[in-house]
């Protein structure tokens, strides 16, 4: 696998990404292991420094990924990140062995492939972006949608410092990999979402599990014959190292090498509880074979057996004493005793031991070595099962951290060192997970406070408070108040007059503050403790309290949690002040006339030009629709209409705009009750209706008119005259065919929305969808990427049928899809807009902000103030 990193005009690339055959993650070819941060002065009963020392291994089982991904390509300076998946082919050539012809064919094709990759890299070099085309997004969100996603954040970051400290050459190769390995560990890899089409390739690296777990087990049976031998030789040689030696004399122990000496007393030690245990069951044995009256030869081979072990241990325990006393007592050397020699056979057979006993030693450790590879290798295996398994049933989201699968054992007082090696969001995740943590139990008392405090609200009820901490960012946990900057403390608490009801709280009455001071209220309690519990976390993880960026971060890392604990609650009060007056809003708007909401020119851009563009064969349903029956006259110009409907619909209502805006701008300024609800009386001509619209008149008169009226079309075509002139104007104001589309206009106007909801389906009803997912959404985050999604889809509509002016009829066309919202959605989304306008926090993009929760907002604020609802609505407030 190979990264990319791009940062203006600095660029790095890291290959030979993966695992290697220890199951240890590797980073341009060379392994990575954690080291634990010491601390400056040990604790009382930690471990010695030297042992703190060893490197900590990498959880490997997120690095599969590594077998199944090309490439991933991180650009800082645009935010854009993605990854490329291997094909079949790449991977079995890597992965998978194969017969020795298969394998050859495979890598000649690869090696023809990477040659014309680099044939049309070095031709087309100057032309090909940073990024392939053919790239899938890293996230989910993807570009700016991710700005407040904070694992994109940190990994943007960790990356432009990674190229920074690369180029500075600052830190040393293997810093800057470490570097590299952290940033896929916490931030890509757990970003990676695969698809149905990436199946192959994770049951390809299944199968390379499984063929390397198969080979660790043949490679373990063989090593542990081989360590039966070596214990059996050991063995021998420390019995006859026993019977020709004279341990129990201290001078002759002292005359023995000192690392024969050190080896023999480990043994020593580990044979005197074998012995003894041997012996207690012996004699079990014994009284047992007593009490039954067994044979007496039986018995008695028996009770050597037992004076064997017992001589055995005896003289153990006199070697382990009188080796003891070498290693542990000072030495006091005496003139007078004379010292003994070893002969040199015995150094030999000492020597021999030693050499067996290392060996031995080396051959254990190899053989946990392969277990733990085989463990290993069989959880990432349960993994990817697993994966393969999430990715078939579609619940797969790329967020999983396989730690239900780890088998590495966190050792005490290294828990600081793993801080590295997660994110924020993951460390976050730790503490509220943690019921014994300082701040999740701030978080659950402060929630608990908040829900109570509106349910008393929405109940006109007293409401307790504590008299220690009359504000909420005061809590007694021995921790100092912080107090962010930005936000007023609540003003309620201090302003209402308060009562003592016990002798730890108070009762403040609500009742007469208005809905404005309550909402307002609550909400700087929220605003607040939600950035007291952001600032606590950033001091927890041990960064920076004064960067504003790890306050940020924290901010978006612990927002889902309060969401799930509060926010249902929170959006009840929102409910409560102003539910009614939103009911109130739609119950009116729902029966008024498109003209009382949209612009007619808007209604004539979108609804009627946008559909024929769209569908041909749609838009005489349409017609049909929103105009009414109407009979024509028989001396009507039948043959100038057909020759009109060859015409664009463009050129059709150019040729009409000037009456159609007059009219239009006469029907607004009058009053809706007086509107005509039915079409005007026809001249004569209905008695043949049906025919009329379609029959040829005869007559020479309509025959003359209909030749002069196509030369004067054609002469216009012809000299590239433009259909808006005055002559043309002039000639067809007054006929009969005009005369009935400007009818037609005024009768569309009079429909309501939800009469023509049925042809503006591919329309409203993704709206509706997003809208719905957006309400339904348990997270504040997600609610605001889903309406910037709404915002997006709606926007592209209208550039889509209204070209030109896009931007002039947006407007027009959130408010026509805000009020085709059923009842409940209409109110609940404008619930959620006020709470989610109140809630944004300053740091998010303004171009968010503007874009997305301002267009929605805004049909809501242009409904409440239209003079058409402000008698009925406003009236009522």
């Amino acid at each position: 696998m190979y990264l990319f990193l791009k940062f203006e005009q600095l660029i790095k690339i890291v290959s030979n990404i993966g695992v290697d055959d220890d199951c240890v993650p590797i980073v341009n070819g060379k392994a990575i292991t954690r080291s634990p941060t010491l601390p400056t002065t040990p604790r009382p009963g930690a471990e010695s420094p030297l042992r703190q020392q060893h490197p900590v291994p990498i959880e490997a089982i997120p690095w599969f990924k590594s077998q199944v991904v090309e490439a991933v390509y991180i650009d800082c300076g645009s935010r854009d990140a993605c990854w490329v998946p291997k094909t079949v082919m790449d991977q079995l050539v890597t992965a998978i062995p194969d017969p020795p012809s298969v394998v050859e064919m495979l890598k000649k094709k690869k090696e023809e492939k990477e040659s014309t990759r680099k044939k049309e890299k070095e031709k087309d070099s100057p032309k090909v972006s940073f990024t392939p085309p053919t790239a899938r997004p890293l996230f989910r969100q993807g570009g700016g949608e991710s700005d407040f996603d904070p694992t994109a954040d940190e990994m943007f970051e960790r990356a432009e410092r990674i190229l920074v400290q690369s180029s500075s050459q600052k830190f040393s190769e293997e810093e800057v990999m470490l570097e590299c390995a952290q940033l896929l560990h916490c931030c890509v890899f757990p970003a990676i979402i695969f698809q149905k089409a990436d199946i192959p390739l994770l049951q390809g690296c299944t199968r390379r599990c499984t063929i390397k777990i198969r080979s660790l087990e043949k490679e373990i049976i063989e090593k542990e014959n081989a360590i039966t031998v070596q214990e059996v030789a050991l063995t021998k040689h420390k019995d006859r190292i026993i019977a020709t030696g004279e341990f129990s004399s201290e001078s002759y122990v002292r005359a023995c090498r000192q690392d024969f000496v050190d080896a023999f007393y480990v043994h020593v030690m580990k044979d005197v509880p074998d012995k003894n245990m041997n012996l207690e069951i012996v004699q079990r044995k014994i009284n047992n074979m007593r009490k039954s009256e067994p044979d007496s030869s039986e018995l008695e081979r028996i009770v050597k057996e037992r004076d064997l072990i017992h001589e055995r241990l005896a003289l153990l325990m006199t070697i382990r004493e009188t080796i003891r006393n070498v290693l542990y007592r000072p030495h006091v050397p005496r003139k007078k005793k004379l010292k003994k020699k070893v002969s040199e056979e015995n150094l030999n057979l000492y020597q021999v031991f030693v050499e067996t006993d290392c060996s031995l030693r080396s051959s254990r450790d190899e053989l946990k070595r392969l277990y733990y590879r085989k463990l290993h290798f069989a959880a990432m295996r349960e993994a990817i099962d697993s994966t393969i398994k999430m990715v078939e049933s579609g619940s797969f989201h790329g967020s999983c951290d396989f730690s239900e699968f780890s088998v590495i054992i966190q050792e005490q007082g290294n828990e600081r060192s793993s801080h590295t090696w997660t994110s924020l969001q993951g460390k976050v995740d730790d503490i509220m997970e943690t019921k014994e943590s300082s701040i999740y139990t701030i978080h659950m008392e402060r929630c608990q406070l908040i829900k109570d405090l509106i349910q008393s609200i929405i109940s006109d009820q007293m409401v307790p408070v504590r008299r220690s901490a009359p504000v909420i960012l005061n809590d007694s946990h021995n921790m100092e108040p912080i107090i962010c900057p930005g936000f007023e403390t609540d003003q309620l608490m201090s302003t209402f007059p308060c009562t003592v009801k016990a002798d730890s709280h108070l009762s403040v009455r609500i009742q007469r503050a208005t809905s404005d001071q309550l909402i307002m209220s609550v909400k700087n309690q929220v605003v607040s403790h939600i950035w007291d519990i952001a600032k606590r976390v950033v001091i927890e993880v041990g960064l920076n309290p004064n960067s504003a960026r790890h306050a940020n971060r924290a901010w978006l890392c612990y927002i889902p949690y309060f969401c799930h604990e509060a926010l249902e609650t929170f959006e009840a009060l929102y409910s409560h002040v102003h539910g009614a007056n939103v009911r109130a809003l739609h119950h009116n708007v729902a029966n008024l006339a498109l003209a009382d909401i949209v612009d007619d020119k808007f209604f004539e851009d979108f609804f009627m030009s946008g559909l024929v563009r769209e569908d041909a064969e749609s838009k005489g349903e349409a017609w049909e629709m929103i105009t009414v029956p109407r009979v024509k006259s028989s001396n009507s110009l039948t043959a100038v209409s057909l020759d009109l409907q060859r015409c664009s619909v463009t050129e059709l209502y150019a040729m009409a705009d000037r009456d159609c805006a007059k009219l239009c701008q006469e029907m607004l300024d009058l009053d809706p009750q007086s509107r005509p609800s039915e079409s005007p009386v026809h001249d004569s001509g209905e008695d043949n209706p049906e025919g009329s619209s379609c029959q040829h008149n005869s007559s020479s008169d309509t025959e003359n008119n209909r030749q002069q009226q196509l030369s004067r079309t054609s002469s216009i075509s012809d000299s590239g005259g433009s259909i808006h002139s005055d002559d043309l104007f002039s000639d067809f104001s007054d006929s009969p065919e005009v005369c009935q589309r400007t009818e037609s206009a005024s009768l569309r106007s009079s429909q309501t929305v939800q009469s023509v909801l049925g042809m503006f389906e591919s329309v409203v009803q993704p709206f509706n969808n997003l809208v719905q997912q957006a309400v339904e959404c348990p997270d504040l985050l997600g609610k605001l990427r889903i309406i910037c999604q709404s915002t997006t889809f709606l926007n592209q509509k209208v550039e889509q049928h209204c070209t030109g002016h896009g931007m002039d009829s947006l407007l027009p066309m959130s408010i026509f899809a805000t009020v085709s919202l059923r009842e409940e959605l209409f109110v609940r989304f404008y619930i959620q807009l006020l709470m989610l306008i109140d809630l944004k926090p300053d740091f998010f993009l303004h171009s968010i902000y503007d874009f997305s929760l301002t267009s929605a907002y805004t049909p809501y604020l242009f409904l409440f103030d239209r003079k058409v609802t402000n008698s009925v609505v406003h009236s009522s407030v």
